[in-house]
């Protein structure tokens, strides 16, 4: 039952975390996206009957990180803009300064 609901808190941090990702640091937004989570996972230790005993503590305190982390990389992964033009207009990666004529 434990691990069940360190599941749920892993996924139910996700999306959270992917929030925190696309949030300027120590913004409302940001302190926010860490801890709407939180009465989520208070619900869910009184769905699955696990109280508040330490052990508990243990294993849903990483879940809840794990979530939050994993999140933050998928989202900076996924969902970040592309990189803009190089300001001199040509294509990055490109050909590296060869030009078709130089042979090279």
């Amino acid at each position: 039952m434990l691990a069940l609901a360190a599941l749920c808190v892993f996924l139910l941090n996700l999306p959270f975390g992917v929030w925190r990702a696309r949030t300027r640091k120590l913004s409302l937004a940001w302190f926010l996206s860490i801890h709407l989570p939180i009465p989520g996972v208070v619900a869910l230790r009184f769905a699955f009957d696990l109280g508040f005993h330490w052990t508990s503590y243990a294993v849903l305190v990483p879940a809840f990180f794990l979530g939050q982390f994993l999140g933050s990389r998928l989202g900076r992964r996924f969902l970040s803009p592309p990189p803009p033009p190089p300001a001199d207009g040509r294509a990055a990666g490109g050909n590296r300064g060869r030009t078709a004529s130089s042979g090279g």
